[in-house]
């Protein structure tokens, strides 16, 4: 039998008022790829918070550390710290490791570090970690009241103190790296340069044969050429002194650069980003570690 209009009418009207009171039994299911994306985003959601949480807690734990006077440790690749020195200058510890995993160690907040891992080597024989201390600015972290990045031409004596701890096994270096850029920046790949001084080496291959220069009272290695990473390419320049130490006190960072300098590797217009100091680490490296730290520009 069939409706005429005003029993449409009346239906509707019946329907639109069911609707309204039970919005449950006319809504629509979700299609199986909505559900499936609304689950990931759902994980995703719950992945973050739990990372933020774990952060969280890692921070009131160091923070807690430090009030005691005892021992933070760092895990997470580029895990850092802000710690200071006796004096109050400020200083980040920063858990840069690649392609293995680790953990370093920090004494009170105290420009110290210590790794607590072993290694394992990478099968393309490349770097896999680089647990270091520094000042001035690297990848959007920056000390404070570092007066870096500073230009070349502008700089006053940038100096460092650094005192490593080097009772370890494996493949590694203890070494300045200084980032220098074309343009003042404060985080991204500089493209300058990449001035390293090599202080002590463990089962490193020689570097018999290369050229032999002085910087103040010391004979170093040198050796450079153009580094390249994706797009980016820059002048990587290697100061690796004959006679290892594991200490070196106020030394010069600007003899350095105008050697490097004098061979047109890096510019006075170019900019100082920072100085760090820390271990490239092949493999093995459990021990190492750096006592003290301190650098100015």
């Amino acid at each position: 039998m069939g409706y005429g209009a005003p029993h449409r009418r009346r239906i509707l009207v019946i329907l639109t008022a069911l609707a309204a009171a039970f919005p449950a039994l006319v809504a629509v299911a979700p299609s199986a790829g909505s559900a499936t994306a609304h689950a990931a985003a759902n994980r995703a959601a719950a992945n973050r918070a739990a990372a933020n949480r774990a952060a969280a807690n890692r921070a009131a734990a160091n923070r807690a550390a430090a009030r005691r006077g005892s021992t933070i440790m760092l895990c997470n690749k580029g895990d850092h710290i802000a710690v200071q020195s006796r004096a109050g200058r400020s200083f980040i510890v920063r858990n840069d490791w690649f392609r293995s995993p680790g953990c370093l160690t920090n004494w009170a907040l105290r420009t110290n570090f210590r790794v607590r891992t072993s290694y394992r080597a990478e099968p393309r024989g490349r770097v896999v970690s680089f647990p270091d201390i520094f000042r001035g600015c690297a990848w959007g972290l920056c000390t404070a009241n570092s007066k870096m990045p500073r230009q070349i031409s502008r700089l006053q004596s940038p100096q460092a103190t650094w005192r490593i701890r080097s009772r370890a096994g494996g493949r590694w270096n203890a070494a300045f790296d200084i980032w220098i850029s074309k343009h003042k920046m404060t985080n991204g790949q500089a493209e300058g340069a990449e001035l390293m001084i090599w202080i002590k080496v463990h089962d490193m291959p020689s570097a018999r044969g290369w050229p032999i220069v002085w910087v103040g009272h010391h004979r170093y290695h040198l050796l450079h050429w153009t580094a390249v990473n994706g797009n980016a390419s820059w002048n990587y320049i290697q100061f690796r002194r004959l006679h290892s130490t594991r200490g070196v006190r106020r030394l010069s960072i600007r003899r350095f650069i105008r050697k490097a300098e004098h061979r047109g590797l890096i510019k006075p217009w170019w900019w100082l980003d920072n100085i760090e100091a820390g271990f490239e680490i092949w493999w093995g490296g459990k021990g190492l570690g750096t006592a003290r730290f301190w650098a100015k520009q």
